[in-house]
């Protein structure tokens, strides 16, 4: 049951009595490194090895310029080209853009990994945005999204597709405890659930059956609530066809590891893989990283958070995909300059994969 009560955690207007329950999971995740990959079979690689990307925000509308900067400063800092290319687009995002970014991230040899968010970077009404998923519901936005679906189904090769990310966090319009129909009551996962599953389907009546489409939450859940928890948003089998978790150390909140910053989660994971399989549910999806990094300002002190975090990586076989932010928020600065030799010497392991083909 809700408790309707003043909330003061961004957009969430309720709180639950409840806290989750963090019994620790019986769940072998192991099983993980053997977990269906739909990436591996749209691209000739070792299911063994991990795919590396970068993923960065536009800064500028010279979109080809964007990703080769970013893609020539990961290949700097860890002396790899990545696999993979990310960028961020949402609701009021041209085709033409979309078109300029999957050209020039193919251009530069890397497969397009798209975040389509369900609100207006530059609307400031955010009250207005909270009501976007309830539009998208009563189909408001379709001739919006079947126009970005006709590029990505132009482009023909397979795409990672994360739709609405982080949407356990309090920071982004479409989360749940926002309340998308003005009726003065939080939404809770359910509307999202239903938004995902209107946008998932009409993509695939416009024929973008090229898309993988990744289920992304954030390490951590704001507000920390039973009805918050990430696999509440879950949209369903055959909605998802990969689970990525957002990571991050910010450490002037809390100095810890990125092993540290993704406990919970995959405490959560766990609980919600050994649920489906007692549901008759045996297919684990295979599982990266969206987005991972630290904002310490410390040169040296950046340069051993992402050389520890990598090697623990190279040994871990359960996650498929690292995506390294490139960029600053605010007066946080994740940016991948000055990470010294001990990156490159981290990114030499066998484990990692890097460019899949070689620019045309």
């Amino acid at each position: 049951m809700f408790l309707i009560c003043p909330f003061l955690l961004g957009s969430c207007l309720f709180e639950t009595a409840d806290e989750p329950d963090n019994t620790p999971t019986t769940f072998d995740l192991s099983l993980l490194r053997n977990a269906k990959n739909p990436f591996v079979e749209s691209y000739a690689m070792d299911n063994a090895k991990g795919v590396v990307g970068v993923q960065f925000a536009f800064r500028s509308m010279n979109y080809a310029w964007e990703v080769d900067s970013n893609v020539e400063v990961f290949h700097e800092q860890t002396g790899v080209y990545p696999a993979t290319v990310g960028a961020y687009f949402d609701l009021s995002s041209r085709p033409g853009h979309l078109k300029s970014f999957l050209d020039a991230a193919h251009a530069k040899g890397c497969v397009p990994y798209v975040t389509l968010d369900p609100k207006d970077y530059d609307e400031p009404d955010k009250a207005y945005q909270k009501t976007f998923i309830a539009m998208i519901n009563r189909g408001e936005f379709d001739s919006s999204l079947k126009a970005l679906a006709g590029v990505l189904r132009d482009f023909h090769l397979p795409i990672l597709f994360r739709y609405a990310h982080e949407m356990n966090g309090d920071w982004y319009p479409y989360a749940g405890g926002g309340d998308a129909d003005g009726n003065g009551s939080a939404d809770g996962p359910e509307k999202f659930i239903q938004a995902w599953r209107h946008v998932h389907d009409l993509f695939i009546r416009e024929g973008a059956g090229n898309l993988l489409w990744v289920f992304c939450p954030n390490a951590e859940d704001f507000p920390l609530r039973s009805w918050n928890r990430p696999f509440q948003y879950f949209p369903g089998s055959g909605y998802a066809d990969l689970i990525f978790v957002d990571a991050y150390e910010h450490h002037e909140k809390r100095t810890q590891t990125l092993e540290q910053a993704m406990e919970y989660f995959y405490n959560e994971m766990g609980r919600f893989l050994e649920s489906r399989r007692a549901e008759g549910d045996s297919l684990i999806p295979a599982f990266g990283l969206g987005e991972f990094g630290t904002n310490r300002t410390e040169s040296g002190a950046k340069e051993a958070w992402y050389a520890q975090s990598l090697g623990s990586l190279a040994g871990d076989q359960r996650i498929k995909f690292f995506n390294l932010y490139n960029g600053q928020n605010g007066k946080e600065d994740f940016s991948l300059r000055g990470l010294g030799e001990s990156i490159k010497s981290a990114y030499r392991s066998s484990r990692f994969q890097s460019r899949l083909f070689d620019p045309g």
